[in-house]
């Protein structure tokens, strides 16, 4: 009887641990997204088959403070994003947008699920609608790369791909 109660706690801890592990969403922090638009994204990223993480801030994140260079921007963005993917996607795909400073990061996981030109198409679709402030709309056109590029293209029926445009993977918006 203990052994079979040991189990069933056992699998119970797996199943929440995995859930919490694997959570694919948008987490919009910064309140740039609309519900609908939210609500949109969070169905495109499920049809995807890959987790997928948006997180948006209006400052930096306050696990990146510590470590932070404005003057080596880049490459403080690009080290915070690849431990975060490990965290929060690493079989798949994160994404950092902040809004002080300007700034988009598209990181993938582990599994090479995205072509690594595709990483700055998924950027750039989504920094040339947020330059204009269409955060909605750039949030979708991102998925919808992101749809292209791992070959799905049932996240965003009628979506037209993005082409990659030759910049950095991050940069700012």
């Amino acid at each position: 009887m203990t052994k079979k109660l040991a189990l069933v706690l056992l699998a119970g801890t797996v199943l929440l641990l995995l859930n919490g592990y694997a959570r694919a969403e948008v987490r919009d922090n910064a309140g740039l997204f609309g519900e609908d638009a939210v609500r949109q994204a969070n169905e495109r990223i499920a049809k995807l088959g890959v987790p997928v993480v948006v997180e948006t801030y209006a400052a930096l994140p306050d696990a990146m403070l510590k470590s932070y260079n404005p003057q080596r921007k880049d490459e403080s963005f690009a080290a915070y994003s690849k431990q975060r993917v490990q965290q929060v996607a690493p079989d798949g795909v994160y994404v950092l947008v902040t809004t002080n400073p300007n700034y988009v990061s598209v990181t993938e996981g582990t599994k090479n699920v995205i072509r690594g030109a595709d990483t700055n198409a998924v950027r750039n679709a989504m920094v040339h609608s947020f330059g204009a402030k269409n955060f909605d709309e750039g949030l979708l056109r991102g998925l919808d790369a992101l749809s292209t590029s791992t070959g799905l293209r049932n996240a965003a029926p009628g979506a037209a791909a993005v082409e990659a445009a030759p910049q950095a993977q991050t940069g700012q918006a």
